[in-house]
């Protein structure tokens, strides 16, 4: 991998690479690449991709026990380990299929035909949440303080709401075709620092728009009420069920998982290294500077949202929009709400969103992009007063990003996630 001949900024020490250039530790490019003004192409060697075949058959057959265990364990840790990888693992192997693919011709044809999978899982959200609503509807409606939203679902007004959802899954699958078209990347790659010639980037690309019109639009055809909270709200019995999972260990097990998969994203073990590929995601050693900034921002961060809040409400209610139901949504984070899972949200949600979003994807599709996806993924818990929150505090984090590293980031993002919960356990408002 070429590396730039500039010093390497002080602030910048990476944990296992000492020589790396600014713009891969600060995420503003990768001169790496040809496309961006290095000297030689992410193109795997025979050897690496000799070593990429033995450890991919290692891997996999590792997965296929797994799985095997799984099964006749009939859940139990293996499975919790296993149903944890299903987040991000199958995203996670288009990217590592798509760079194997620049010198096996096999490895790209299954990457693209294993990404049009994951796109019609994409947009087949909003046809189920569509089923499940009307479901949730039906069995509750006769029954006494039933939501009045969700029975409204029965009507007939609220059928066909429910069936236009289905509109969100046809633009999501122009907003998912939209960059595959080389015109389109070719103008998307003057405004970002994107390769339109990579296909890794084209897949990325597609995806992010997907997941963002899909998310967000769920909500708007919803009516702006997340379908999450709305299953809480209808059906308060599963809180229970949410107190009897083990959610905590299956946080911990997914920010495995998602480590490994974004990892694999950016080229691990295909065209780089795993100190390469940590360097490239932004995961770097802070200095204590940047460890103290983050923690005094993070506190900052919940001072102006919480000013902020009574605002947003009462713009919220003087237009008669949808609030987000923020009993609803303590219970579906109740097992969470306690010391042990403030530390373990704070950790888990800080280092594996910033990872994926800030590390992965911002590099390539700039601030505002992966943020809106940011903020689209979140649209399943939170109303539009919460995910107008979400963006901005995205944005923050996207600065940080942009100007420090990914683990400036995730300090930010951990400690922000932590205090506020932190408040609800020891103000009792949960």
């Amino acid at each position: 991998m070429s590396q730039e001949t500039g010093p390497q900024p002080p602030d910048e020490t990476p944990f296992l690479l000492p020589e790396i250039s600014p713009q891969e530790a600060h995420g503003t490019g990768e001169p790496v690449s040809a496309a961006f003004g290095g000297t030689k192409p992410l193109i795997p060697t025979r050897d690496r991709i000799r070593e990429t075949m033995q450890w991919a058959t290692v891997a996999g057959a590792a997965y296929m026990i797994l799985i095997g265990i799984a099964i006749a364990m009939r859940g139990g840790v293996a499975g919790d380990i296993l149903t944890a990888s299903f987040n991000v693992l199958p995203i996670a192997l288009i990217g590592f299929l798509a760079y194997l693919g620049t010198k096996r011709q096999w490895a790209m044809v299954l990457a693209c035909l294993w990404f049009g999978m994951m796109v019609l899982a994409v947009l087949s959200i909003p046809p189920a949440i569509a089923v499940t609503l009307a479901a949730i509807a039906a069995t509750v409606k006769d029954q006494p303080g039933a939501p009045a939203h969700v029975v409204a679902f029965t009507t007939p007004f609220g059928i066909v709401q429910l069936m236009l959802l289905v509109i969100w899954s046809v633009l999501g699958l122009i907003a998912a075709i939209a960059p595959l078209i080389p015109s389109v990347r070719s103008w998307v790659a003057q405004q970002l620092p994107l390769d339109d010639q990579s296909p890794v980037n084209a897949f990325a690309l597609s995806l992010v728009c997907c997941f963002t019109v899909v998310g967000l639009g769920q909500l708007i055809g919803t009516g702006g009420r997340p379908v999450l909270l709305t299953v809480i709200q209808a059906r308060p019995e599963l809180v229970k069920e949410l107190m009897e999972q083990n959610l905590l260990a299956a946080m911990v097990y997914g920010l495995g998982w998602t480590i490994l998969g974004v990892m694999l994203v950016v080229g691990f073990p295909v065209v780089r290294s795993a100190p390469e590929a940590l360097v490239r995601l932004g995961l770097v050693r802070p200095t204590l500077r940047q460890v103290l900034g983050g923690l005094l921002l993070a506190g900052a961060m919940v001072g102006v949202v919480t000013a902020l809040d009574p605002v947003i409400t009462m713009v919220w209610k003087f237009f008669g929009w949808p609030m987000t139901d923020s009993k609803a949504f303590s219970q579906l984070l109740a097992p969470a709400m306690t010391p042990l899972g403030a530390v373990i949200l704070g950790v888990t949600a800080g280092v594996g969103e910033e990872l994926m979003i800030r590390g992965a994807l911002q590099p390539r599709l700039g601030m505002v992009l992966p943020n809106l996806c940011f903020t689209g993924l979140h649209a399943f818990q939170y109303g539009f007063d919460g995910l107008l929150v979400v963006f901005l505090i995205g944005m923050v984090l996207a600065v940080v990003r942009a100007r420090t590293n990914t683990t400036t980031a995730a300090v930010v993002h951990g400690s922000y996630d932590f205090i506020l919960v932190m408040i609800s356990v020891l103000t009792g408002k949960h």
